[in-house]
């Protein structure tokens, strides 16, 4: 081989080298940014989730009082016995809004007789999911104990069957 010849073979050896090296820092380079914007992402989407689902009974701005007594669930406020309270509504929103303040204990150790929650009207299936965990919420807050008891709550008018409510309260701890 001449000298021409080698001089232009090892030029291109060279050339071919620094591309190859060049790929590769750029594929590092482009990996490291994927990284960084694949996490910046996830951690977008987090503080999307925990700003847009507030707790519906924190927004009530008071705390709604436990026990071990009946809640009631009606689809209307005249279902309800006038001595029921606190009584929350579950608004089509997903919001909640008191509608009976709870009434003072005569005394430390005076049962509370029943508490209860007017829902929107309809199915459990068509609410909102929003109205859904706000109901789910308020019998969190209302419910003393872990797992709360199936014959706890006692749907009076509204239209929801045993088996959703027993589904739905497989989601309280």
């Amino acid at each position: 081989m001449n000298a021409p010849a080698r001089t232009l073979a090892l030029r291109l050896l060279g050339a071919a080298v620094m591309a190859a090296v060049g790929l590769y820092a750029l594929h590092r380079a482009a990996s490291a940014s994927a990284a960084e914007a694949a996490a910046a992402a996830a951690a977008q989407a987090a503080q999307r989730r925990s700003e847009s689902a507030p707790d519906p009974v924190e927004q009530l701005g008071f705390p709604l009082p436990a026990s071990a007594a009946p809640i009631l669930v009606a689809s209307g406020l005249q279902a309800l016995a006038p001595d029921a309270a606190p009584v929350v509504e579950v608004l089509g929103d997903g919001s909640l809004a008191l509608r009976r303040p709870a009434t003072p204990f005569a005394g430390p150790l005076a049962p509370r007789r029943a508490a209860a929650i007017v829902v929107p009207r309809g199915r459990l299936a068509a609410w909102s999911p929003a109205a859904r965990a706000a109901f789910t919420a308020a019998i969190g807050a209302l419910a003393a104990d872990r797992p709360v008891p199936a014959g706890q709550v006692q749907v009076v008018d509204a239209p929801i069957a045993a088996a959703e409510l027993a589904a739905l309260l497989t989601w309280i701890w």
